[in-house]
């Protein structure tokens, strides 16, 4: 387990919680087993979900072994009346629906950056980082390339979903400066012949081309600390929110699709920092030479 709390350069004014709280996984056989964050004042019984929304009022949900954001469930708690995503719900009917969450993880809610919000402000826009470590030297553990770097929006198409895959626009950003480039998309409404470069978004009609990502120095020690941290892995696939004042890591994919890195930065193998890591993994297994 990650700690709570990291510092950089070991200053109070760059301190940040790199991880959201973490209450409840469901089983897939529907077994609630609570997390390290559960409230320890709930009772442990078939309304604790209820209850746990009237204290936090809001917590995401997504499945375990889900992919495109397919399956994400917003749920929340105001003015007395609850929310699945935009669907009111009674308490009856939430605690019926609730038996639906198989393989499914309650987290913290985490709200984004204005940056991004005044882009896309009906669902939270997230980070894709993509990191692979390079074996150059076998005693030093690898060092950690990032090979690419882009944030995603939803969209009305995607209802919401940031995923490229269901609709959503990606914007990459450079790594060493946090300049953004351009817009990329692939949903038929927005280009029939497929991927297609816009210079704003096309719901919002906002574009913040130009301008740089907020908290570039945070975001770039969260990703090294997480990824020298799972040292064994050597393909990674993080999923950060940037804040208002700092930054979060919600997940880190083992296994990051291919597709949005190259309709956004070109061919893998015409990019410097990952085609010798993908070479050296098909010569491992004897497809290359």
């Amino acid at each position: 387990m990650l700690p709570e709390y990291v510092y950089i350069d070991g200053t109070s004014d760059t301190k940040f919680r790199l991880m959201p709280k973490y209450y409840l996984y469901v089983e897939n056989d529907g077994h609630f087993t609570y997390l390290e964050d559960a409230p320890v004042e709930l009772k442990h019984d078939k309304y604790f979900l209820l209850n746990l929304i009237k204290v936090i009022k809001e917590v995401a949900m997504k499945p375990n072994n889900g992919s495109s954001g397919i399956g994400f469930v917003h749920l929340r708690y105001e003015n007395d009346t609850i929310f699945w995503n935009d669907d009111v719900l009674t308490e009856v009917e939430l605690v019926e629906k609730q038996d639906l969450l198989r393989g499914y993880i309650v987290i913290e809610y985490i709200h984004q950056h204005e940056q991004h919000r005044k882009v896309w402000p009906s669902s939270e826009n997230t980070l894709r980082i993509v990191a692979v470590r390079e074996m150059n030297d076998k005693y030093n553990g690898g060092d950690v390339r990032i090979i690419s770097s882009y944030v995603r929006f939803g969209t009305k198409v995607s209802k919401g979903v940031c995923n490229m895959a269901a609709g959503g626009l990606n914007l990459s950003f450079d790594w060493e400066t946090g300049k953004y480039g351009n817009f990329m998309n692939r949903h038929l409404k927005y280009c029939p012949d497929g991927n297609i470069r816009l210079f704003e978004h096309p719901d919002t009609h906002v574009s913040i081309i130009g301008e740089y990502i907020p908290h570039l120095d945070k975001i770039k020690a969260a990703v090294y600390e997480v990824c020298n941290h799972l040292s064994s892995l050597e393909y990674y696939g993080l999923d950060i929110i940037v804040e208002q004042d700092s930054v979060r890591v919600l997940e880190v994919n083992s296994l990051p699709g291919l597709d949005s890195i190259q309709i956004l930065n070109g061919p893998i193998f015409r990019n410097p920092l990952a085609a010798p890591f993908f070479e050296r993994k098909l010569k491992l297994k004897g497809i290359l030479k």
